[in-house]
């Protein structure tokens, strides 16, 4: 651009120095009037100088094409320039928008990682809840199978006492199948529920050698 005003500038001078030139012209055609051989020396300088001008002259009309011709160029960088800016702008507001969305999108994140924070303290709590309540369970289970084998054991010891076998030495009935292991009391015994052929007899007559741990 600077380059443009320095060109422009120069054009100017040029008009003023031909105004002047032809001016001085003038002045010298009236004063030399009556000497025609200075008359012809000055008008072959004037020629002269109107030649150079003419060269200045067509230089500089030259020089306005050429600048004319940039003029044009930088029209067209600045249009292309201006489509740009357009298309940046436009480009801006959707990435501004785009923010916008993605702003609001971290505020619902914000509010769902605050209800999975919640729903793992809850969790958290029921866990301990499970814990406990699964060793409690575990606990009990011990319980139940230390008294089943309490039990089991007095149920072994009151089959195996004194008074029991005199009972049944003393012909006392009892029950059997063929293949059983061991005598009943009843032939109401569960154990012996889907037995059919079920004899009855003293303990000597069954050949069983325990009572069983159902009935007695």
């Amino acid at each position: 651009m600077k380059k443009i005003i320095e060109k422009i500038l120069n054009i100017k001078v040029l008009g003023i120095t031909a105004a002047i030139l032809l001016a001085a012209t003038v002045i010298f055609g009236v004063l030399w009037n009556s000497d025609s051989a200075e008359k012809q020396t000055a008008i072959n300088e004037l020629t002269s100088r109107n030649s150079e001008l003419d060269t200045q002259l067509k230089d500089a009309q030259d020089s306005i094409e050429a600048l004319e011709g940039e003029k044009s160029e930088l029209e067209k960088i600045n249009k292309k320039q201006s489509a740009q800016i357009e298309e940046l702008s436009d480009s801006v507001e959707e990435y501004e928008g785009r923010i916008s969305e993605y702003v609001d999108q971290s505020e619902t994140i914000e509010e769902q990682l605050r209800a999975i924070e919640e729903l793992n303290g809850k969790l958290s709590t029921l866990q301990q809840q499970y814990d406990t309540l699964t060793a409690e369970h575990q606990g009990c289970q011990k319980t139940i199978e230390s008294l089943n084998t309490q039990l089991q054991t007095a149920r072994n010891n009151q089959s195996n006492t004194p008074a029991n076998n005199n009972i049944n030495a003393g012909g006392e009935t009892v029950y059997w199948v063929t293949n059983g292991e061991v005598y009943h009391s009843t032939p109401d015994c569960p154990s012996l529920s889907r037995s059919k052929n079920i004899h009855s007899g003293t303990i000597a007559q069954s050949g069983k050698s325990r009572p069983c741990k159902n009935c007695y």
